[in-house]
């Protein structure tokens, strides 16, 4: 339902001292000088003070103040838009026993330049697209379609999955499982991306024993937990006959026979996809993807200058810095190191986060907050990922393209890429830890004809095993070691790693073969 607050003031969401001090014009100063200011702001859902005081956890009064900020032009983005950085760091008190947490960075953009904004009078106290308007998934969908040129539609002819749930059949209560070459031979269908939850897990899926029943008479989908049942809503609202569910769509208790073909496909499932759908707020299959919210939440803070030599005279917007890295890569699925391939591969991508919806293609990221495209450096990380995202689309358009990335990185990067940000996440069985990002291996693999094994490359083998960790500190080795994990690879290793390029021309190593020679 729309938000009955239909008027939006000179200046939304910042507290009556932040106005008077951090917006004066000043270039920097002190920040609240008691915790109970602090959070009576916080009350009153001041951006700026919200921040801070996630840092401040058990602080007490006598240190005060906690933060100190400074405002300072940050210059223009690579999309042209004139920037204002307002950066709070903690205090220094001498003989303080405690310190906030964090540095609290936010950018200022000029409201002209920022494009489509999201209003106070559209936004909307849920994340459901058929209790809210909606429009805005159908707006990115349509725009991708019909202007994005880099981003690929489904064309007839394409993969599709073994096994897919239909959705549009005369029984709305009900999904039915699906085969290839049986019931269907093209798309195009969506994907979900979820987490299971920790074991043992008892939702429903597919086995051997019911798998003539899901195909005959369909799955009930109220028998389903939240995860599905919301995307089966999504998909069925964006207009899919089809979707692609894991453990509906792959046989599960056969001792693994099924995944042992299926997984070999993966990267395919979500590469060939229409449109992955993640319930990126859901720590298990119960989750769901539907939030309710405060809708004043999502609306970005605005801020009207008068006159000043820092603002200006004109109307700002105030954008957190870690909008895109918090809200949606923070949250518990892009931690799992299944769903980094499941990211990377899948050319659109709706993720259903806590307070809004993000919007993720070869072209554009966006949220709900600043639908048109969420500006640098804002999405500083989200663009490294759509420019790989982007480059692998247009490989399937084009087999003899290269893979470069926006500096015209070469594959060798987008792997470097890769190994860190998946090694950045978790794997609840560290087994999978070289299947979990065989999807990534093998479209490398395919594109350079190289062998591939146990997270390294046929050439220049010698060069990858100066792999490093990047925080010794937060590394554990395995306790067990078995073919996939040999102690000279990185994936005996639980940490962040740094792997090695094998195409600079200098070295901080040296190799030597057995009989101790330089190589």
């Amino acid at each position: 339902m729309q938000d009955p607050r239909i008027t939006e003031p000179q200046s939304t969401r910042i507290c009556h001292f932040c106005l008077q001090h951090v917006l004066s014009g000043q270039s920097s100063g002190p920040h609240h000088n008691t915790l109970g200011k602090i959070k009576e702001a916080v009350a009153d859902k001041c951006i700026f003070c919200q921040a801070i005081y996630k840092g401040v956890g058990n602080m007490i009064e006598d240190v005060m103040p906690l933060y100190d900020w400074n405002v300072r032009p940050a210059g223009r983005s690579s999309e042209g838009l004139s920037t204002i950085a307002i950066v709070f760091r903690p205090h220094t008190h001498s003989g303080a026993s405690k310190i906030p947490k964090g540095i609290r960075t936010f950018y200022m953009y000029p409201e002209k330049d920022l494009g489509d904004i999201l209003s106070v009078s559209s936004a909307t106290t849920s994340t459901d697209p058929y209790h809210s308007n909606g429009s805005q998934i159908s707006n990115w969908l349509q725009t991708c379609n019909f202007t994005h040129a880099g981003c690929r539609k489904p064309v007839p002819g394409d993969f599709v999955p073994t096994r897919l749930l239909e959705l549009q059949n005369n029984n709305h209560g009900f999904v039915k499982l699906v085969l290839r070459g049986e019931d269907y031979d093209q798309g195009p269908y969506c994907t979900l991306s979820h987490t299971w939850g920790p074991p043992p897990t008892t939702f429903l899926n597919t086995t051997n024993e019911n798998l003539e029943t899901h195909r005959k008479q369909g799955i009930e989908i109220s028998s389903l937990p939240n995860n599905f049942r919301h995307a089966i809503d999504v998909a069925r609202f964006i207009g899919m006959r089809y979707i692609w569910i894991d453990s509906l769509c792959i046989i599960q208790k056969d001792g693994g026979a099924d995944f042992a073909f299926e997984g070999q496909l993966m990267h395919k499932v979500y590469r060939y996809s229409y449109c992955n759908i993640a319930a990126a707020d859901s720590a298990d299959s119960s989750g769901g993807l539907f939030r309710a919210r405060d809708p004043l939440d999502i609306v970005p803070p605005r801020f009207q200058s008068n006159s000043s030599s820092i603002f200006g005279k004109q109307t700002w917007r105030v954008i957190s810095e870690d909008l895109w890295d918090t809200e949606l890569l923070g949250t518990s699925i892009y931690k799992r190191g299944w769903v980094f391939q499941e990211r990377m591969l899948s050319p659109r991508l709706l993720h259903f986060a806590r307070d809004q919806i993000f919007w993720d293609c070869g072209t554009i990221s966006a949220c709900e907050t600043v639908p048109s495209n969420i500006p640098y450096p804002v999405d500083r990380i989200a663009t490294t990922d759509r420019h790989w995202r982007g480059r692998l689309q247009h490989r399937l358009r084009d087999e003899q393209a290269p893979v470069v990335g926006a500096n015209d990185d070469s594959i060798e990067s987008f792997w470097q890429t890769a190994v860190f940000n998946y090694t950045s996440c978790n794997l609840t069985m560290q087994k999978d830890k070289t299947v979990a990002i065989w999807s990534i291996a093998k479209l490398v693999r395919d594109m350079t004809g190289e062998k591939y094994a146990c997270g390294f490359w046929s050439r220049k083998l010698e060069e990858q095993l100066a792999w490093r960790v990047a925080d010794v500190g937060q590394s554990t080795r395995l306790a067990e070691l078995q073919w996939w994990n040999p102690s000279w690879s990185w994936s005996s290793v639980k940490a962040t790693i740094l792997a090695q390029d094998r195409v600079v021309p200098w070295r901080y190593h040296t190799v030597k073969d057995h009989q101790g020679q330089t190589i």
